[in-house]
């Protein structure tokens, strides 16, 4: 079982933000108002992932820490799918990928996140094949404002 401390080393480019905490929070407020509970579950376990990953950087001792499920395992295994279909991403569009450009965020199924975190890979808005990474992830989620 993967500690939160292996987990941080393999996946995290730099420490764990309260903000980047809250927006989870906030998004997993959203999926318990929507009466969601499919959302809601992946949602509580971003937050867990997130709140263990930020209390192991104040309290290092955490970092010995397993994931478990129901307290971000679910996170964790979905973050770690993640990185093949960037790493494709990112070489469809003839830059290298590393795990820093995630700060934009990991969800490539949203294309506004998509642009935001090829953009910090040095890739210029207006070269986002975003046709192709649609296909390639199967389509894209509403993003802010229900925009695609």
């Amino acid at each position: 079982m993967e500690t939160i401390g292996a987990y941080k080393a393999r996946f995290l480019a730099g420490p764990m933000t309260w903000a980047f905490c809250i927006g989870e929070m906030q998004e997993l407020r959203e999926a318990i108002a929507e009466r969601d509970a499919a959302h809601a579950w992946e949602e509580w376990n971003d937050v867990t992932l997130c709140l263990l990953a930020w209390a192991s950087e104040h309290f290092p001792v955490l970092g010995w820490m397993p994931i478990l499920p129901g307290l971000g395992l679910l996170s964790a295994e979905k973050f770690a799918a993640r990185i093949s279909v960037w790493e494709d991403i990112f070489e469809h569009h003839g830059v290298q990928f590393r795990k820093e450009h995630l700060f934009a965020g990991s969800n490539y199924r949203k294309a506004h996140k998509v642009v935001r975190v090829l953009g910090l890979g040095g890739v210029e808005e207006s070269d986002v094949d975003l046709e192709w990474v649609e296909k390639r992830v199967g389509g894209f989620e509403p993003g802010p404002g229900g925009t695609v």
